[in-house]
């Protein structure tokens, strides 16, 4: 009797299980046909492939990328350190330009926000072939587009500024601070003014606070994405006051590794120091007392 009890428990957990996994294959099905049928009823607005240039505003900052060589700069100033997949993302959304559907017998543009549109989005390609993309008033979770002559009146999704919602700081590319792991530290070398220290790995007291010390600096807050030598300086990173750091490591695949950073001055609100990376010109503020042990090591 028991033995029946378990079999026929046994087989309602089986149908169970079917019956769940049946409904996850029908949710995965339904929501791959839903974004099948979106896919279909989608319009297709224009097509301009190999984009070589975008330009926008937002905020009121003008924005506008070139491709030059095959990777995108910053017009206004070439030196401006671009992350790519940022515009890699606009390229992919405007080049083919979609809807979600045509107003059929639009009204005046300026009922739908597109007299004078929130956005104009200006994109140009390799052939010469330029158009204009505006964007404006918000409609249910999407806005009102036209593009080119402003004949016909489209609804988008929102999705569609999502590329363009950043500020030009956060469109840099970040120089990539190596991150060290306890133990992997082999050697460092500090110099400044003349005078150098060196910390091997056998000094496990020092060695152990430089790897507090190192391993916890990111890269994330710029102050300057291009230091001039002539502003040197200004952030402590002339001769007589920079502190240079040299770096030997075992990275994860135990390779030794090497790399150099500076230490600069403190900033103006006396919470940061100037930190650059190697030879990039981009100088970043990091919190002070992460290089207060490092000081009180130089300085012994």
């Amino acid at each position: 009797m028991k033995r029946n009890k378990i079999v026929f428990l046994l087989g309602i957990l089986v149908i169970l299980i079917g019956c769940y996994v049946g409904l996850q294959f029908w949710n995965e099905s339904k929501a791959a046909k839903e974004e099948e049928q979106k896919e279909a009823k989608a319009v297709k607005v224009k097509t301009l492939e190999a984009l070589t240039e975008i330009s926008y505003t937002y905020n009121e900052s003008k924005f506008v990328f070139e491709k030059k060589d095959g990777t995108w700069i910053y017009a206004p100033d070439e030196k401006f350190p671009l992350e790519q997949t940022y515009v890699e993302t606009m390229e992919n959304t405007f080049s083919t330009i979609q809807a979600e559907r045509e107003l059929e017998g639009a009204d005046a543009l300026e009922d739908y926000g597109l007299e004078q549109p929130a956005y104009t989005i200006h994109l140009k390609n390799e052939a010469g072939e330029e158009t204009n993309i505006y964007i404006g008033n918000s409609v249910n979770d999407g806005y009102y587009m036209t593009v080119g002559d402003k004949s016909k009146v489209y609804t988008v999704s929102s999705s569609v500024l999502s590329p363009i919602q950043y500020d030009l700081m956060s469109l840099l590319s970040n120089d990539a601070f190596p991150y060290i792991n306890s133990g992997q530290l082999e050697k460092v070398v500090m110099t400044k003014k003349g005078k150098t220290e060196t910390f091997l790995k056998e000094e496990e007291d020092a060695i152990t606070t430089l790897e507090s010390a190192i391993g916890g600096i990111t890269l994330s807050d710029c102050a300057d994405y291009y230091m001039e030598v002539a502003e040197a300086d200004a952030y402590g990173m002339d001769e007589k006051n920079v502190t240079k750091v040299e770096v030997t490591y075992t990275d994860s695949n135990e390779k030794e590794q090497e790399f150099t950073f500076y230490i600069g001055a403190t900033d103006s609100e006396g919470e940061n120091r100037y930190v650059k990376l190697g030879e990039s010109h981009i100088i970043y503020k990091v919190d002070r007392t992460k290089f207060q042990e490092m000081d009180t090591l130089f300085e012994k």
